[in-house]
């Protein structure tokens, strides 16, 4: 998370700058557009902790290549019960 935490396009522009190939954006900064342009710029994505199940089902839904989280079989089941 060096990156994030402030301006969340800018910290993904010096991450392309920089050459960065994966950026973890907390939960909260992921949405469909945010995700879906890094990922379009050629950036794997991995969201930031979270332990909610609403927010797990979210994030889950978007094109992401994994999520943090301290309750990792409660996001198994989830994600599995959504067909992934």
């Amino acid at each position: 998370n060096l990156l994030f935490g402030r301006d969340r396009y800018a910290n993904l522009r010096l991450a392309l700058e920089s050459g960065f190939d994966m950026i973890n954006p907390e939960h909260y900064d992921a949405d469909e557009e945010f995700v879906s342009l890094a990922v379009e710029s050629g950036l794997t994505v991995t969201v930031g902790r979270t332990n909610d199940p609403d927010e797990i089902r979210r994030v889950a839904r978007l094109p992401i290549w994994g999520l943090h989280t301290d309750l990792p079989a409660l996001a198994v089941r989830i994600v599995r019960g959504m067909g992934r």
